[in-house]
């Protein structure tokens, strides 16, 4: 395998090797993290793999989405309220304030898998609180409609 690898390197020698496992695994969705990473921190993630000192360390560059944001999946549909989808839009607004957001978009990014129709098919009532609640922060000028979704509002 390594020799493959030294032949598609000399041939591409541009590529990265985040590049070559997402060109050689073909994902249905992108992954701009894996894609763009570069070698000497997977190098250095590699190294770190049985030091927890550094593993420690290595993790403390990168914090899963999930952890970031309110759980707006995890949490019963009752508890699911205005404030924290308020609270999810602050964080993303830090994040990725360029980001269009729907139900599925939130839903998505926290690690639902919204791939999965049939888990989806069970999500409609909390999809539709989500709208509900989206809309309210619309018209309260928090967020902007936009072709099909919403555009997260300036800090006022």
């Amino acid at each position: 395998m390594l020799d493959e690898l030294r032949k598609i390197w000399k041939e591409q020698p541009d590529l990265r090797l985040g590049q070559l496992i997402m060109i050689a695994t073909r994902p249905k969705h992108p992954c701009p993290e894996v894609f763009s990473i570069e070698d000497e921190d997977i190098l250095q993630g590699i190294q770190a793999i049985g030091n927890k000192a550094e593993v420690s360390a290595y993790e403390q560059k990168w914090v899963p989405y999930w952890e970031i944001y309110p759980q707006i999946i995890r949490i019963e549909l009752e508890d699911l309220n205005t404030a924290l989808v308020r609270q999810f839009i602050e964080a993303i607004r830090k994040e990725k304030p360029r980001l269009i957001i729907t139900p599925i978009s939130m839903m998505k990014l926290i690690g639902a898998p919204v791939d999965d129709q049939r888990w989806m098919s069970g999500q409609k009532e909390r999809i539709a609180k989500l709208r509900s609640i989206l809309a309210e922060l619309e018209r309260g000028g928090e967020i902007k409609a936009v072709e099909i979704g919403y555009r997260i509002a300036k800090s006022k």
